[in-house]
């Protein structure tokens, strides 16, 4: 059975991929805090993308191969870029960008121990400077949710 990662698995969309994956897999769910209930194939670990150190450690506890890392882990709220400051901005790319590149790098041994060796990175509408400017901003142009997820992209 292969096995998926799914980065950032406590609710929404990341729970959602976890237990759609879980009927076909099993699936390792990272989380910063406490899980969700246990389903069946699953097991949790906890994993903050703001820390080396924890990424490296949630990397350590998979011994055998992952078929397929989710990076789902992300950061957003509904604010201005114009009025977000220096500190904040640091901190979206730090969560949104930064983050999913120690996933990828302290994860890559297990996923060349896998068959699958894929990566996802799950970013957003926002994101795309073509649908902003299609929708006239609606969709949080202005904001540093918006700048780390084009940056991941």
């Amino acid at each position: 059975m292969p096995t998926t990662a799914v980065i950032g698995a406590s609710r929404g969309i990341g729970l959602a991929l976890l237990t759609q994956a879980s009927k076909t897999s099993q699936v390792i769910g990272t989380v910063r805090s406490t899980p969700p209930p246990a389903t069946p194939n699953t097991k949790y670990l906890t994993l903050d993308m703001t820390s080396e150190s924890s990424v490296s450690s949630a990397a350590s506890q998979i011994s055998d191969g992952i078929d397929t890392l989710i990076i789902n882990a992300a950061m957003g709220d509904d604010e201005k870029l114009v009025q977000t400051s220096d500190e904040t901005l640091t901190r979206y790319l730090d969560v949104n960008v930064v983050g999913p590149h120690r996933v990828i790098r302290a994860f890559l041994p297990a996923l060349r121990k896998g068959k699958g060796r894929k990566i996802v990175l799950i970013s957003s509408g926002s994101g795309s400077c073509g649908i902003q400017v299609e929708t006239g901003g609606k969709r949080g142009f202005a904001g540093p949710y918006s700048v780390s997820k084009a940056a991941l992209k």
